[in-house]
């Protein structure tokens, strides 16, 4: 459990860890490791398997034998999957952990950029790169966030901004990415786990909101680059899991940390589950999913977490 992990000061002096969360897409997960094999700074990869049946294990073990590999029986999850590996990366005694999906590439400096600006903003508990499509022109992906409790509405700042639009100054944003998030001892030791009840989509919102009231600042870090091979799907229709664990985690996060009196409470509701609705009824429209978001709304009332039933 986290609270066994030792505080220490905040910011970053020491061991590095980067944990990379795979299940399938073999290749871009070799890719990725590449990348962080040509990485300035020195580090300890941890690949945690969410029971891949591509392979991805055994290729992983034969190119990079000095990563640490966790391989699940079952597919955990985005949460508890990577909560395993940064369990070990701190119990191993990292003084940071870099949260990676395994369709990213890094710019030979970012980890170290991430660390640098982490130490130098010894109130930053998560750190955030630029994180850009992988396919040209590049444009940006994330550059920040916004987490707005009046609507529980959370969107990409600069989404398909050019890059060079966002200059190089480090800035606080409302919150992070699990796509590439730098995690500090310090926060992690205060902040806890990802929550494993919330299975895939928004841990990532709830986290940061959590870091922030426990007293940990968010940076983003726009020198620090990484692209991103961002999938078709999730791009136009959204699947079906997708708008149900967005919609069931999106207001329970909210609920949790910024409750509300109940005709507030219920406003945010109406925004969360009509924002899905009208984009969903946009082109590409998707009606069928409408029902998805609906059961995310019925259970998130009811209290029922975990894998979708």
């Amino acid at each position: 459990m986290v609270g066994k992990v030792r505080e220490g000061r905040r910011g970053v002096t020491g061991h590095v860890a980067v944990v990379v969360l795979t299940w399938n897409q073999c290749e871009y997960t070799l890719d990725c490791l590449r990348s962080l094999a040509a990485q300035t700074l020195p580090h300890t990869v941890y690949v945690v398997d969410n029971a891949s049946t591509d392979g991805t294990p055994k290729r992983v073990r034969d190119a990079f034998p000095d990563a640490s590999l966790i391989a699940n029986a079952t597919n955990v999850g985005f949460a508890t999957g990577n909560n395993a590996g940064l369990r070990r990366a701190f119990d191993d005694g990292a003084d940071a952990a870099l949260v990676l999906n395994n369709d990213t590439t890094l710019a030979p400096d970012a980890l170290a950029l991430l660390v640098e600006a982490a130490d130098t903003d010894p109130h930053a508990g998560i750190l955030c790169p630029a994180i850009l499509y992988a396919q040209p022109p590049h444009r940006v992906w994330f550059a920040g966030a916004t987490a707005d409790p009046r609507t529980g509405w959370s969107h990409h700042r600069h989404h398909n901004a050019t890059y060079e639009s966002l200059g190089t100054d480090v800035r606080p944003m409302d919150r992070a990415t699990g796509c590439a998030m730098l995690v500090t001892r310090a926060c992690y030791a205060g902040a806890g786990d990802f929550d494993d009840a919330f299975f895939m989509y928004f841990e990532d919102v709830e986290y940061s909101l959590r870091a922030r009231h426990a007293g940990f600042g968010l940076a983003l870090v726009p020198r620090a680059v990484v692209h991103h091979h961002v999938s078709a799907s999730s791009e136009g229709v959204k699947p079906a899991n997708a708008t149900y664990y967005g919609v069931r985690n999106g207001l329970v996060t909210f609920d949790r940390h910024a409750p509300r009196p109940l005709p507030a409470a219920l406003f945010r509701h109406f925004c969360t589950v009509g924002a899905m609705v009208y984009y969903l009824l946009k082109p590409p429209r998707a009606p069928r999913r409408i029902l998805d978001a609906l059961m995310g709304y019925r259970d998130a009332r009811r209290g029922r977490l975990g894998p979708r039933g």
